[in-house]
């Protein structure tokens, strides 16, 4: 889920803002679709829990968190998956 949103000037000019706008947020929930911008808006928010993994990179869940998720990040995870 989001809650920030662009608006959108003119819908007939196809641009990244109108992947940001209510309308495409609301098409996405009523056709079961997930969003990449909800996953760049919400994963750098979110916080790391995961002691295991972060003991397999050799930190601890307290130095994961203070890392920052960086954009290009979130989007090769995104198309990942």
């Amino acid at each position: 889920e989001r809650t920030r949103f662009a608006v959108v000037e003119d819908a007939r000019k196809e641009n990244m803002v109108q992947g940001a706008s209510v309308e495409r947020y609301d098409y996405a929930r009523r056709n079961g679709l997930v969003e990449r911008l909800a996953m760049v808006q919400n994963v750098p928010q979110l916080p790391f829990r995961d002691e295991r993994l972060a003991a397999w990179a050799g930190k601890s869940v307290r130095e994961m968190n203070a890392m920052p998720v960086s954009r290009a990040a979130v989007e090769i995870v995104f198309d990942s998956l």
